[in-house]
């Protein structure tokens, strides 16, 4: 029989709650409503998912400016461990999942192939990169918490265009087009900036196969499609591409490899 497995993205959910509350009310704000909302759920598993210490440093090794707009992480993040102690404590059926050198995305998405198997599987999270997460089989990914699993999966059209992303044919293709565009919540910029969203979509579906990733070769078969002004932008973005590439592309880690050398709570 199918479980039902909650992944809530806890870097997101922190945020979200940290800058809409009122700072002395943020605390108890976060564990009453969304924590205490989780804990009480239906769902079979539940694991809430944090950054790694260095989860960082790999991306800002590409990209100093990697997550720059985030403020402070010693003001954001101040009280993140005491909120993880007071969980652990209070809500033993919540499962907390860091691994010290992976960003919270890398983790969830692990976590995602490897029950999306078999169960049912729904994120909690508004990061545009996990959306890419729902080519795997049973795999929901929304900004909206519900109580009970129901795997209603919209037509990709809502899902997509709620997320401003409209045009494309496979969730697959949404990190696809996010290269091109950048990640502004990141500080990861354009690669080609002003290049047309249409021709983008194009290059896609001409000669980008499903699960290729991004190469050298592959950039070239794009460039033959671009003449003019276009060709020299195309030819100036390559490098950026490609540290796009690697900035944007979820990691593929074995989940045995992220739980080793992590925090991981009761996790089997």
């Amino acid at each position: 029989m199918m479980k039902n497995i909650l992944i809530v993205d806890f870097m997101y959910l922190w945020n979200r709650y940290y800058y809409a509350c009122p700072k002395e009310h943020f605390f108890n704000s976060i564990f009453n409503s969304a924590v205490t909302r989780i804990n009480n759920s239906t769902y079979d598993r539940k694991y809430l998912v944090l950054d790694g210490i260095k989860g960082a440093e790999k991306n800002k090794q590409l990209l100093p400016e990697y997550k720059a707009k985030r403020g402070s992480k010693v003001e954001v993040y101040a009280r993140l461990d005491e909120m993880v102690a007071k969980i652990s404590k209070e809500f033993p059926d919540i499962k907390i999942l860091r691994n010290d050198n992976e960003e919270a995305d890398t983790v969830i998405a692990a976590f995602a192939k490897y029950y999306s198997k078999s169960n049912n599987v729904y994120i909690y999270s508004g990061d545009k990169d996990l959306l890419q997460l729902m080519a795997f089989p049973n795999t929901l990914v929304t900004d909206q918490f519900t109580k009970d699993f129901i795997l209603a999966q919209k037509p990709k059209y809502e899902v997509l265009s709620k997320f401003k992303i409209t045009g494309l044919e496979e969730y697959s293709d949404i990190v696809k087009f996010r290269i091109f565009k950048g990640d502004a919540s990141d500080c990861i910029p354009a690669a080609i900036p002003r290049f047309k969203t249409s021709l983008i979509k194009d290059m896609i579906e001409t000669c980008w196969n499903k699960d290729e990733p991004l190469s050298e070769d592959l950039l070239d078969r794009m460039n033959n499609l671009v003449t003019g002004s276009n060709y020299e932008k195309f030819e100036q973005g390559k490098e950026a591409l490609l540290r796009n590439w690697k900035l944007m592309q979820l990691t593929d880690i074995p989940v045995k490899e992220i739980i080793t050398g992590t925090m991981s709570l009761g996790v089997k």
